[in-house]
């Protein structure tokens, strides 16, 4: 299972990542949203619950991405949350309701091209604590 899904990142990052710099088309929010269901999806297989995430993207894009749409008269940020919690409940992922997602401008990256971080925590077991009885 987990050879699976470092083959499917190859391809991924390796495949979709050269057609994204070759073809150089402007980053979609789909784009990031996929980005960020999957990150939830692999977080949780290991154990963990996303507390925050963080959408590192370039200047160029970021710019571009604070514009307003009137397919997101909310924002970018509104958005990617929304729709998160609807991905996240159709595929049964746990999300807290309000876990805040960022979008920042770095330099080093080039258009088309983002990295999303996240900061997690261990996943509580639920304990049910038992009663005692006389």
């Amino acid at each position: 299972m987990k050879l699976m899904r470092r083959f499917e990142s190859f391809l991924e990052t390796g495949i979709e990542g050269f057609f994204n710099r070759k073809l150089a088309s402007q980053l979609q929010p789909a784009e990031l949203l996929l980005a960020l269901v999957k990150r939830l999806e692999e977080e949780q297989a290991q154990g963990f619950l996303v507390e925050e995430v963080h959408i590192e993207v370039s200047q160029e894009e970021y710019e571009q991405l604070q514009k307003p749409q009137k397919s997101m008269p909310e924002g970018i940020a509104a958005w990617l949350s929304k729709r998160l919690l609807e991905e996240a409940a159709a595929r049964g992922l746990d999300v807290q309701q309000d876990m805040p997602i960022f979008l920042e401008p770095v330099l080093n990256l080039s258009s088309g091209m983002f990295k999303v971080v996240v900061q997690k925590a261990p996943k509580e077991e639920k304990h049910e604590e038992e009663g005692s009885t006389r």
